[in-house]
This record gives structure tokens, sequence and C-alpha cells, in this order.
């Protein structure tokens, strides 16, 4: 007898808000964009939140938003200033190298 296992992997959209309410239209745009994406994400995708400032939490519990918060390391910072470069970007794709915002919000090598 043979047996066939379908497994699907649901895709995870991940929304990044840097924004504090001091923002003002940034900030309520921001919202507003989250707002839509949980809408348009329920029963398809997997939508989660991540937040690097924790005054956001409030608002955020307010509207219902399931949300992280996390700080960037200084693996993190140096990595993004090196993406900037393209022979960086080949190297890093060839040896792999994540930081651990990627880490935290489940981006693997394939």
């Amino acid at each position: 007898m043979f047996n066939c296992f379908l497994v699907f992997n649901i895709m995870k959209v991940i929304a990044v808000l840097e924004y504090t309410l001091s923002a003002g239209g940034g900030f309520s745009q921001a919202l507003n964009a989250i707002l839509q994406m949980q809408r348009v994400c329920v029963g398809k995708f997997d939508f989660e939140v991540f937040t690097t400032q924790p005054e956001n939490s409030s608002y955020l519990h307010q509207l219902d938003i399931n949300h992280v918060i996390f700080s960037y390391s200084l693996i993190d910072k140096l990595l993004a200033k090196l993406s900037i470069n393209s022979f960086w970007q080949a190297i890093q794709s060839r040896i792999r190298i994540i930081g651990a915002f990627e880490k935290k919000i489940g981006i693997t090598w394939l």
C-alpha cells in the first residue's frame, strides 16, 4: 500500500514596525497597512508583526494585533550595512550567513 502525504508550507508575511507614535502620519500609515494586511492574510497566510519600539505594544494590543518586540543585534546592523554591496551579497549567499533577526522570523536557506 502506498500512502501519499502532501505537506504545504503556508507563506509567512512579516510586518516590521519601526515607527513610534511621535512619527505622526508615518505611524498611522504603517498601522493602517498592518490592519489591511492582517485582514488579507486571514486563512491564507501566516502573518506576524515585529516592532523595535516597546512603546508600540500598547497600541498594537488595543488593535488586537499580535506582535513581537525585538531589537536588532550588532550583527544584524553590520549585515544590513554590508548588504548594500553586491560583492558582499554574493559572498553572504555562498557562506549562508544570516543574522539574529532573520533567524527569529524564520528565514532559512534552501
